[in-house]
C-alpha cells in the first residue's frame, strides 16, 4: 500500500526536478553562446507574428484560405489524379 500523500510529494518533486533540468539546459545554451538569451525569448514571436498578420489579413478580406470547400476540392482533384494514374498503369487481364 502506497500512501497517497507520498505519491503527490513524489509527483511534485519530479516536476521540480524537470523544471531545474530545463533551466540548466537553457542556461547552458546561453553560456555556450549557441543562442542569445534575448533571441531565445523572442524567437517564437518573430516566427509567429508574420503568420498571424497573414492569417488576419486573409480572414478580413474573406479569402478562400479559410474556406473548407477549397481544401476538399483540392484533395478530391489530387485523389482523382492518382486514381486515373493507377487505372492507366494497371494491365488489363485477359
Amino acid at each position: 500500500y502506497i500512501n497517497p500523500v507520498k505519491m503527490s510529494d513524489l509527483r511534485i518533486s519530479e516536476e521540480k526536478k524537470k523544471a531545474e533540468e530545463k533551466k540548466q539546459n537553457e542556461e547552458e545554451l546561453s553560456k555556450q553562446n549557441e543562442m542569445d538569451a534575448a533571441l531565445g525569448m523572442w524567437i517564437a514571436t518573430y516566427v509567429l507574428l508574420p503568420i498571424g498578420f497573414y492569417l488576419t489579413y486573409q480572414a478580413s478580406t474573406d479569402s478562400k484560405l479559410l474556406d473548407m470547400e477549397t481544401y476538399t476540392k483540392a484533395i478530391r482533384s489530387i485523389l482523382d489524379f492518382f486514381k486515373r494514374k493507377s487505372k492507366e498503369q494497371t494491365p488489363a487481364i485477359k
